[in-house]
């Protein structure tokens, strides 16, 4: 059974979104428990007590914005899928940041829905790749895909998650990349930094920008490092 959590003030946009969902699985015939919600303080406090596995959200919505309700949905650790229904295009880039499957602009059509909700499906259905690695005297998975980048701390390196976590190593930054390097998406562009490629918002010949880090680029890895990322953004499209 998945279950999916709905949240639109527009309650005629919550009955559209409800009944292209209920059509979406009726067409794949898998069972789907679906709840909707008018209120985004309605719904997560219901996240607590369901597990979804998808969450549907209009981003202009008074009081809290979808942007909020997903960043709190981010900050309480839930790695359910976000989907973003809007009529605007404006909070893209937030959308991005909260690590959002799709950004639907209204209206949208059934076809387009479905696009969305299988991008869903594909990463939940996806086994996810993990590195081991001890942390104060625990293991710890770490999920690659969640990295966004590893700072060198002295005898340590912190390493940055998607979800706000910062998990403290005893390595080196040399000793990370090594484990981090085969999974095709991590590249350094300066010796203190692992970056992971997916995150980059920007770079210049100095630095560049993921979440609301700027990090260094050197001047001796510059030329590598842009080839590297131009390879990697080519070979994902």
């Amino acid at each position: 059974m998945t279950t999916i959590g709905i949240c639109d003030d527009d309650k005629r946009e919550l009955t559209f979104a409800e009944n292209a969902a209920r059509a979406y699985f009726s067409a794949r015939g898998r069972e789907v428990e679906i709840h909707t919600f008018n209120c985004p303080s309605a719904f997560l406090d219901s996240l607590a007590i369901n597990g979804y596995s998808v969450v549907l959200l209009d981003v202009c919505m008074p009081g809290l914005t979808g942007i909020d309700v997903a960043r709190e949905i981010r900050r309480s650790h839930t790695e359910c899928c976000i989907i973003f229904l809007t009529t605007s295009r404006e909070y893209a880039v937030e959308a991005f940041e909260v690590d959002a499957v799709q950004y639907l602009i209204k209206p949208y059509t059934q076809s387009s829905f479905d696009e969305a909700l299988d991008k869903a499906f594909a990463r939940i259905d996806a086994p996810e790749k993990y590195i081991v690695k001890k942390s104060d005297g625990v293991i710890r998975r770490l999920a690659v895909e969640k990295i966004m980048y590893v700072e060198s701390d002295k005898h340590y390196v912190e390493v940055y998650m998607n979800n706000g976590e910062v998990c403290r190593l005893r390595a080196t930054v040399e000793e990370l990349y090594d484990d981090l390097s085969p999974f095709g998406c991590f590249a350094r562009p300066h010796k203190s930094f692992i970056v992971n490629m997916s995150y980059i918002k920007s770079v210049s010949a100095v630095s560049l920008i993921i979440g609301d880090k700027t990090i260094p680029v050197s001047k001796g890895k510059y030329a590598t490092f842009k080839a590297e990322y131009v390879r990697f953004v080519f070979g994902k499209e």
